[in-house]
């Protein structure tokens, strides 16, 4: 759209994860938001022209952080999305994990047995969230259910949001994630159609 009547696309903000992004009470906006939608995602990916080769396994390769704990977040989304056919079992542990993100919109490096975090201040990790959205991308190509669509748009503002913090790793996660993205908003767009 243009003139007095051009929309913007809200959910970028360079102060998260510090500050949350709010979703609440989002006018609907139709085929005019999934515009500036895609255009937000296309100006990142023109940014950082990082695509090449960049596929699921090596997405999964990058997912290295430190230690590793028995409550290393990393750790965790490693092992779950390492066999996509073992990946059903562990839904109720990931939903709980997508409850937690939904809420706080962080993801923190270390949580407890219940999925609260071990250290509040420990979200500033953006691997953690790139890993985060991989499994995000593995849920929904399981099993098709649009909270992990919905939470996968959601991470993806966030980590537009500080694109510039990221390392090359982490924007070829970046990447990887926003072309998902698109895949799936697209392949809902042709069905309904």
């Amino acid at each position: 759209m243009t003139g007095e009547n051009k929309v913007l696309y809200n959910y970028l903000d360079k102060n998260v994860p510090n500050s949350k992004i709010n979703y609440s009470f989002s006018k609907y906006l139709g085929e005019c938001f999934i515009k500036i939608w895609k255009d937000s995602r296309k100006e990142v990916l023109d940014k950082y022209k990082l695509d090449k080769g960049i596929n699921s396994d090596k997405v999964l390769g990058t997912l290295q952080y430190g230690k590793i704990g028995v409550y290393d977040t990393l750790t965790l989304i490693k092992t779950w999305c390492s066999n996509k056919k073992e990946l059903v079992k562990f839904f109720p542990k990931i939903n709980l994990l997508l409850k937690r993100f939904e809420v706080t919109k962080k993801i923190f490096n270390k949580y407890d047995i219940d999925f609260y975090p071990i250290n509040r201040d420990d979200y500033k990790n953006f691997t953690c969230y790139c890993g985060f959205g991989y499994l995000l991308v593995c849920c929904y190509e399981v099993s098709g259910k649009l909270q992990y669509l919905n939470s996968l748009l959601k991470l993806n503002d966030i980590l537009c949001s500080v694109s510039d913090k990221l390392s090359k790793k982490n924007l070829q996660t970046l990447v990887f994630l926003i072309k998902k993205e698109r895949l799936f908003i697209n392949d809902l767009i042709d069905k309904k159609l």
